[in-house]
């Protein structure tokens, strides 16, 4: 796997104070492991439709990744037009 997004991060995280990086759904595909030691705040949104179960799942493999902390926010329903 590139380093090329880590030394991204790292280099927008010197400039900026917050840096969104979006990296699909935590599981073995992700690249979230890649960015477990730059030492940010990791805030994962999971959408309306997931389960409690699902979201303790993603937690167990954040931990894995070593992520120590995962705050979880729920996206809100969209209003049906």
């Amino acid at each position: 796997m590139s380093t090329k997004p880590f030394t991204l991060v790292e280099a927008l995280s010197d400039i900026y104070e917050v840096v969104i990086v979006m990296t699909g759904q935590v599981g073995a595909n992700s690249s979230l492991p890649l960015f477990a030691d730059i030492g940010g705040r990791l805030v994962l949104v999971a959408g309306p439709q997931h389960e409690d179960e699902e979201l303790q799942a993603a937690r167990e493999q954040l931990a894995d990744a070593g992520y120590g902390h995962a705050d979880i926010v729920l996206a809100p329903r969209r209003a049906a037009a």
